[in-house]
């Protein structure tokens, strides 16, 4: 499971060519995993991503994991933000940002 993958903001109009001419990206700050059921090798599953919540400078989002029987195999919380590549530190959102991860109306 990956939130912040390439195709995920890619999809949301900042991918790798927007982070690295505006030298911010994401950063995940913390994960929480469930482990529910086995997953098994090539099982089909699918993966539902949603934005949970984004509160200043630190945004939540959920991914949960389902087998071809309907069951959650695995659920996770990613808790991160807007990193300044050259700062160092955490930005507030930008709008863009905001839609390319899916928090934006």
């Amino acid at each position: 499971m990956g939130p912040m993958s390439d195709t995920l903001i890619t999809r949301g109009g900042f991918g790798l060519k927007e982070v690295r001419e505006r030298m911010i990206g994401p950063v995940i700050l913390a994960v929480e995993m469930r482990f529910s059921r086995e997953a098994v090798n090539r099982e089909r599953v699918l993966i539902r991503t949603r934005v949970l919540d984004y509160r200043g400078k630190v945004g939540r989002l959920e991914q949960v994991m389902t087998r071809e029987d309907g069951l959650t195999s695995c659920a996770a919380t990613f808790t991160f933000g807007l990193f300044d590549l050259r700062a160092r530190r955490l930005l507030r959102p930008t709008p863009e940002w905001l839609k390319a991860v899916g928090a934006a109306p």
